[in-house]
């Protein structure tokens, strides 16, 4: 986007700062501009001639010989005794007496500066006569394309000798700025917004023109029984859409008059010269910030199937499927349901917001014009502009969400505009599709909440003024301030928003960092933190690896885990269609990722996911909202498991047991016992699954359990799965009432040694196994016990059983003494309790 410094200064008084300082500020307190440059280069060599004389060169059919005076103002210019330049001239408008634009030999043809091959002029001899450079065109002085006439200076608009630049207001800065980080603010991307947010920069009152703020202008239109018929069929999409009709006729100012006032500005920021319809439509546009499009009023009339005398129907719609429709710039395009179109009765004539339709284009005929101004769904024209890939000025303005108080104030400028500059007549009301006004609640904070917030020691006055200059009304009774949002301000919601403006407008650079002074009270302990960290070190330590998905899901993925979607809310505005649903289990995405490690060729891993769910079931709490739960999904694959639910039961056994909870599963049909509790049964095999619950309070934890074929042929998985699912909320509960602790690993060397115990053939392996285990937790050790072998002879009544033992002190290196200590106390109470012998 680029901003002219000469339309800055016409809203707020620049005096005293330099381009440098000024880029600066904007830089550091609005949005960063990338470059800033001047423009006075462009035009130089450029002056403003009086032509003396013309007369046809014999001949020619079109070339006249002329003699200019430019008061002297080119030193190294040929010239006749009388001080006067030769030049020849081709245009068909050239005579005696007329102010015309001149580019002096060794200057550049503007229209050519800046670009690979600059065109530069030089004197040269046409038809035996030597021309000393060129009497210029609009089109060369890249003001439109216009090729037919040299430019004819009005007599008020500069004297001979001028400086084209100079007379023109051409020496100017521009400022390129990168608008990226202006998407809320609409106001910015016009001319006085922009303005009133360097005013406030520079902290000066801006002063906005009072056509953006009355509303009770009055344009009676002339005699005429014209009228419009508006129809908006649906205000999400189109929350407010104006427009009246305008008779064009009368006398129009010259094309230089109408170059000094708005060619200049406009071709400044970047846009071409049109005509002076579309310039006025523009100029304002870039003035404003509020695009505005005209029609073909009799074009509508036709193309609409309406007669004379009947008013034109202009309907505002969803484009239908396979419509079509071809813009201003002859390209077809194939409309979309996601598309808004302007209509004349049921005739598309322009893409909303995007661009105008060929078929009610103005030309050198049109005799009416219908005057849109009107703003759009920003999220529809954000999606019409990608998928059509167009981005005009106009749809780049609606993307930001212009507000709809802005269309009526920006439409009477345009009527003002064309009537009084252009002699156009309005022969219409203005029809508006809403002309309800949107009030902004008022906001309310002290002065303690800025300079808390901030860190700062404004006083109410230069808060009050801060915004005061950019047009907030503010009033305040001591230190409590009251703010009222002008119409613009569509960021601006709550107090913090208001905190913002003040510290962005006197500078954030500029506010010293201090630590805030206030009580601190460390947080307390959170329990539901602790487990999930425990949980996690646990698993981890179970060789399992955390995952973190989407808690947005499609109905796809909930189909292929035999979910039912109707127990999972809707997103209205979802980002995807694939993402249309918050989940009501985990397990569904698990299982999508596990087939994708598989498919790496990965065959013995565990995934988990600890994450919230969301179930109709569990019905609403606070304000309405959905209950939420925390959950933890575990799904393992072993490619040569024959029994993985096993495995899994496992991993549920251990997990729990660390936590002090003695898990006991309950085999029955999980879908009918599990559902309306955790919605995770349904992708479990009844016949190999699990209920867990609590052993002591019997409360249900969760489900445990290898998966349905027909779950795991929908996400393309092998055998040898299982998983659980568990509500942590629950498991919370009934954790005994201690802190969930974690003990890192011991810093000291540990110490190996085998073990082999003789016990009696009918003794189990998993009582000897316990025992041994359990001396050496009483130990206070850090240990890792392992089965060696098991050995029993051929008719013998003994077997021995084999441990590798690894263990270690947490406090310190453990002596020869003390690790036969704990060697005599396994063999001592193995030997006490099962008659066991340390061979």
């Amino acid at each position: 986007m680029i901003i002219s410094l000469n339309w800055l200064k016409k809203y707020v008084d620049l005096d005293g700062f330099t381009d440098a300082e000024l880029a600066e500020k904007i830089g550091s307190r609005l949005v960063e501009v990338e470059e800033f440059y001047q423009t006075a280069d462009k035009y130089q060599g450029v002056y403003v001639v009086r032509v003396i004389e013309s007369r046809p060169i014999g001949g020619s059919d079109h070339l006249s010989l002329c003699w200019i005076d430019d008061a002297g103002a080119v030193a190294d210019v040929k010239r006749d005794e009388r001080g006067w330049v030769q030049v020849v001239c081709g245009a068909p408008n050239v005579r005696q007496g007329m102010l015309a634009v001149w580019i002096a030999p060794k200057a550049v043809v503007p229209a050519t500066y800046g670009t690979k091959t600059p065109f530069i002029i030089d004197a040269k001899k046409l038809k035996g006569f030597e021309s000393s450079g060129m009497l210029a065109g609009a089109d060369e002085l890249d003001f439109g394309a216009e090729h037919t006439e040299i430019l004819e200076i009005d007599e008020n608009l500069a004297v001979a000798g001028a400086p084209f630049a100079e007379a023109f207001g051409l020496d100017d800065t521009l400022f390129d700025i990168e608008n990226k980080s202006l998407t809320h603010r609409p106001d910015c991307f016009g001319v006085i917004g922009f303005a009133r947010e360097v005013a406030g920069i520079l902290g000066k009152e801006f002063q906005t023109p009072e056509f953006m703020l009355d509303e009770g202008r009055v344009f009676p239109p002339e005699a005429s029984d014209l009228r419009l018929e508006l129809v908006v069929e649906d205000e999400k999409l189109c929350p407010r859409y104006q427009a009246t009709i305008l008779e064009i006729g009368g006398k129009a100012p010259s094309p230089a008059t109408h170059i000094k006032e708005f060619g200049v500005p406009i071709v400044a920021s970047g846009m071409r010269l049109i005509d002076s319809i579309v310039d006025i439509s523009n100029y304002l546009m870039l003035l404003t910030g509020q695009p505005l499009h005209c029609f073909d009023y009799d074009k509508m009339l036709k193309v609409g199937g309406r007669a004379e005398g009947y008013p034109v129907k202009i309907v505002v719609r969803e484009a239908k499927k396979g419509e079509k429709i071809k813009l201003l710039d002859g390209s077809d395009l194939e409309l979309d349901t996601s598309d808004i179109v302007i209509c004349s009765n049921e005739k598309p004539v322009a893409l909303a917001g995007v661009m105008g339709g060929e078929n009610t284009a103005i030309d050198k005929d049109t005799k009416r014009i219908v005057v849109e101004s009107a703003t759009f769904n920003l999220y529809r024209l954000r999606d019409t502009s990608m998928r059509h890939g167009i981005f005009s000025e106009a749809v780049t303005r609606f993307m930001k969400g212009q507000p709809a108080s802005l269309t009526d104030k920006v439409l009477k400028e345009t009527v003002k505009l064309f009537t009084e500059k252009y002699n156009f007549k309005l022969i219409s009301p203005f029809f508006d599709s809403a002309p309800e006004r949107v009030e902004h609640n008022p906001i309310e904070l002290t002065v303690a909440d800025v300079n808390e917030l901030l860190g700062t020691d404004y006083s109410v006055d230069l808060i009050k003024n801060t915004l005061t200059n950019v047009n907030f009304a503010v009033a305040n009774m001591g230190d409590r301030i009251i703010v009222r949002t002008p119409y613009w301000r569509t960021d601006i919601h709550i107090k913090e928003d208001v905190i913002e403006e003040v510290g962005r407008l006197n500078g954030f650079d500029d506010i010293t960092p201090t630590l805030p002074m206030r009580f601190f009270e460390s947080p307390k302990s959170d329990k539901m933190y602790n487990l999930k960290s425990a949980i996690r070190r646990e698993l981890a330590a179970f060789g399992a690896n955390e995952i973190l998905s989407y808690s947005f899901v499609s109905e796809k993925l909930l189909e292929k885990a035999n979910l039912d979607f109707a127990n999972s809310y809707k997103i209205i505005n979802s980002i995807s269609p694939d993402l249309q649903y918050v989940r009501q289990s985990l397990t569904p995405s698990l299982l999508e990722k596990v087939f994708l490690n598989i498919d790496d060729g990965f065959d013995n891993f565990a995934l988990f996911e600890i994450n919230k769910v969301y179930q109709k079931s569990y019905n609403l709490g606070l304000d309405n909202l959905p209950n939420e739960r925390d959950h933890l999904a575990l799904t393992l694959f072993q490619s040569i498991a024959k029994n993985p639910y096993y495995l899994a039961k496992l991993y549920v056994e251990k997990l729990l047991q660390s936590f002090g909870v003695e898990a006991k599963f309950v085999v029955s049909d999980p879908a009918e016992v599990l559902m309306n509790e955790h919605a995770t049964a349904r992708p479990f095999e009844k016949k190999r699954a699990a209920l867990v619950v609590d052993a002591k309070t019997g409360k249900k934890l969760g489900g445990c359990g290898e998966y349905k074929k027909s779950v795991s042929k929908a996400f393309k998985l092998p055998d040898g799965l299982a998983g659980f699912e568990l509500n942590l909320n629950t498991i919370a509960e009934v954790i005994p009432d201690k802190i969930i602790k974690y003990r890192p690993l011991p810093r000291y060397p540990s110490a190996k040694r085998d073990m082999t115990f003789k016990i009696d053939s009918a003794l189990p392996y998993a009582q000897l196994e316990s025992l041994v285990h359990q001396t050496l937790e009483d130990g206070d050790v850090w240990f890792q016990l392992e089965p060696v072998s098991i050995y029993q002879g051929e008719n013998e009544t003994k077997k021995n059983i084999s441990f590798r033992l690894n263990f270690a002190s947490f406090n310190k290196t453990l002596t020869s003494a003390e690790i036969a200590d704990i060697i005599k106390t396994i063999a001592d109470k193995t030997a006490e309790k099962l008659g066991a012998e340390v061979v």
